[in-house]
């Protein structure tokens, strides 16, 4: 007797779906189990709020973390260390020999 699971992700027979295991297993390694949590002001609510409103933002939890998130990839990305100095990077206009 073949029992139908009721999990969206199983077939009739009970073998999960190729396509949907890979979507499970996407989800587990994507799936937010850290709450963060902070305080705005009066003034900083009614920024958030009118951006949100002006710009039709519809998921205001989404919209801070992106924001914060591609702030602090920007970050990393400016201060990168490099080979050379702020002063040294060479080209070909530099007037200096190797």
């Amino acid at each position: 007797m073949n029992k139908i699971s009721s999990y969206p992700h199983f077939s009739c027979t009970g073998i999960p779906d190729e396509k949907m295991k890979n979507k499970i297993q996407k989800d587990e390694h994507t799936k937010r189990i850290y709450r963060q949590s902070f305080l705005l002001n009066a003034r900083e609510m009614r920024a958030i709020n009118r951006y949100c409103k002006k710009y039709k933002v519809r998921n205001k939890s989404k919209f801070i973390r992106e924001t914060i998130v591609t702030a602090i990839l920007k970050k990393f990305d400016d201060d990168h260390p490099t080979l050379f100095g702020p002063d040294e990077n060479p080209n070909l206009f530099s007037g200096r020999d190797s």
